[in-house]
């Protein structure tokens, strides 16, 4: 399980042709001063990143380690992945797409090839569980990494057999199976290998799941009929989303048996539960209706994350000190990253800044992601925090 994991989109895209191994990053991506701050910023120095291996339209940078690696990209027009890896001035090109990173540098993504994506440790393609031999008949996406390398995701499988949920230990894939339906997906796993994620029942819903040492748990719900998992710590505290009786979804954590309901901020419909800690911090996103607002969750006391002054904050990572990371509004309908620490939010960006976001953020200061306007001025880029 890995704080600085960042939840993406299976984006299509492949490394520009003819560049490999590593490039010195140009003067101008060294970085700079940080400009003028409204009130409520961090001081920050600002690493532009710009947009790697000719990355189009524009890139972000989604995931970091406390080594200070740094893995990003975009998808390009040939139906691959325009990714890179960056450390310390250094970049070299990537075809995954990144999910989750651990504390050697190992990233665990997805490869997507036109009609196809693997999953990937590193660069390293990982084997399918099965599927017909045609075209787009074997897929495969990864959703986490543990220190130990393994991950964990989603596979095809051979017709007939049920599961789908993956465990690649090493190059080999273990199906975690299911809870009686067909099929299953996993999302989160720790250091001692516990792996959660979501599974079919034999009457069509799906219910969170917990997978050790080859025995798969039901988790049940929050009454509704439907749940998911989405990660679990070191403690073997599980997060996830349910329905409620009453039909509305909200966060959860599972914990000794005992499933507990997170709930929403006060006035929103639904919550999802995003990341959790080894402190137990949680980090959920609640809504009700556009409106996104965000809090941290930890033994039954609740806290707000504000915002800068706009309609919502959209929370999109968690580290192992309970920091946060995102996107909020501004007044003026601009969105802009931010760093929420010990009760305080914080603005990343100048008012020169039209749109920023951050998406991934380790404990030694750095948050990433990306800035300026979607399109090919959008340069991924790196906020190294001053911490009051």
């Amino acid at each position: 399980m890995s704080m600085q994991r960042r939840r993406v989109p299976i984006l299509a895209a492949a490394v520009t042709a003819g560049v490999c191994g590593l490039l010195p990053a140009p003067a101008a991506l060294a970085g700079a001063p940080s400009m003028p701050r409204p009130a409520g910023a961090v001081p920050t120095h600002v690493i532009d990143l710009g947009t790697p291996f000719n990355a189009f339209p524009g890139a972000d940078a989604y995931v970091v380690n406390d080594q200070g690696v740094v893995s990003g990209g975009r998808n390009s027009l040939s139906y691959g992945y325009n990714g890179f890896v960056w450390q310390a001035g250094t970049f070299r090109p990537t075809g995954v797409a990144p999910k989750a990173i651990n504390r050697s540098g190992t990233i665990a993504g997805t490869a997507p090839a036109h009609y196809e994506t693997t999953a990937s440790r590193g660069d390293q393609r990982l084997p399918y569980l099965g599927g017909p031999l045609v075209i787009g008949g074997q897929r495969s996406t990864a959703s986490d990494i543990n220190e130990a390398g393994t991950v964990v995701g989603w596979s095809t499988v051979d017709d007939g057999v049920r599961g789908g949920g993956a465990v690649w230990f090493a190059n080999r894939a273990v199906n975690v199976g299911t809870l009686g339906g067909q099929h299953s997906s996993a999302a989160g796993i720790n250091d001692r290998d516990e792996v959660v994620g979501e599974s079919d029942l034999a009457n069509g819903t799906h219910h969170a799941f917990l997978w050790r040492r080859g025995r798969m748990t039901d988790l049940g719900t929050l009454g509704g009929a439907n749940s998911s998992a989405v990660d679990i710590n070191n403690n073997g505290q599980v997060i996830g989303t349910s329905e409620t009786a009453g039909g509305a979804s909200h966060a959860f954590l599972w914990e000794r048996g005992r499933m507990t309901d997170l709930g929403t901020v006060r006035g929103d419909a639904t919550s999802e539960a995003v990341a959790i800690n080894d402190r137990g911090d949680i980090l959920v996103r609640s809504s009700v209706g556009e409106a996104v607002h965000g809090f941290v969750w930890n033994a039954g006391r609740r806290q707000d994350l504000g915002g800068l002054g706009g309609r919502g904050t959209s929370p999109a990572a968690l580290n192992s000190r309970g920091e946060v990371a995102g996107a909020a509004d501004l007044p003026d309908g601009h969105t802009h990253a931010f760093w929420w620490s010990h009760g305080r939010i914080r603005d990343l960006s100048g008012p020169d800044v039209t749109a920023s976001e951050a998406s991934g953020l380790n404990d030694t200061g750095l948050v990433v992601g990306g800035t300026g306007e979607l399109g090919p001025d959008h340069h991924a880029v790196i906020w190294q925090l001053t911490r009051p």
